[in-house]
């Protein structure tokens, strides 16, 4: 006599036969096999946006000059370009895509009589077939950033602005500071713990009881466990030759993306 178990097995076996054949007889009766699933469409637009990573890398591989292919791609993305001059200050990150995207910040001097210096964070997308485009610009206002809050062992009031603006310089170097500006960051950071910045770019110089400086880095580590992130600093150097960072703000890299 067989075991309740061995009946409850054949009873299962035959039910997934009866449903296979099932399966058969509909489709031999309506003479179409399965369909194959919709695929959709992928703009490239889409394309160029979808990340695979999903965010943004920022560039931490020693000075922020350009790399070899960031530099094909921004002269490529920007043949033909009309308004203003784009001069490359800093190569700030990547984004991984179907290609990839590159954020690098540029000095931007229009081409009128009387010009105008800003600044623009310039994303370049290239493509997996060596092509290369514009994807988006956008001002990068960093006199809005330095207002920054400061670590906390460098609590010292800010200096009061004589001339009450934050100037561009007339020249920058890709990946290079100049010496005083250098000497001032040295100085401030030589005793900071818990976080690390790397230079990117002098954004500007403010006239107080000393200097202030802006510049663009890339940090590492803090109190706010944010890792590597992209952060505008401004370092306060006295007339002693003293120097301490006076504000910390991070920013987005995604809001220059837009």
């Amino acid at each position: 006599m067989m075991s309740t178990d061995i009946k409850r097995r054949i009873r299962k076996t035959f039910a997934i036969i009866a449903a296979g054949l099932l399966a058969l007889g509909t489709v031999a009766c309506s003479g179409q096999s399965n369909p194959e699933p919709a695929v959709e469409e992928t703009t490239m637009e889409e394309t160029k946006a979808a990340a695979l990573s999903g965010g943004w890398e920022c560039y931490t591989e020693g000075e922020a000059s350009l790399p070899k292919e960031v530099a094909e791609a921004f002269e490529k993305a920007t043949e033909g370009f009309t308004g203003s001059e784009l001069t490359p200050v800093a190569y700030v990150g990547q984004q991984v895509v179907a290609g990839m995207n590159y954020m690098i910040l540029c000095r931007s001097q229009t081409t009128a009589a009387d010009p105008a210096v800003s600044f623009l964070m310039v994303t370049v997308y290239a493509d997996l077939e060596g092509n290369a485009e514009i994807l988006n610009m956008k001002d990068f206002a960093y006199q809005e950033m330095t207002e920054g809050e400061t670590p906390g062992e460098y609590e010292a009031p800010k200096a009061e602005a004589l001339s009450g603006g934050w100037s561009i310089p007339d020249d920058h170097t890709v990946g290079t500071l100049p010496e005083e500006v250098q000497a001032a960051f040295d100085k401030a950071t030589e005793s900071l713990t818990g976080a690390g910045f790397t230079p990117m770019a002098y954004l500007g110089s403010q006239i107080v009881a000393g200097t202030n400086y802006a510049l663009l880095c890339c940090g590492e580590g803090s109190a706010r466990e944010l890792g590597t992130y992209l952060t505008v600093i401004v370092i306060y150097a006295d007339l002693e030759g003293n120097a301490q960072i006076t504000g910390i703000t991070t920013v987005d890299m995604a809001d220059y993306t837009e």
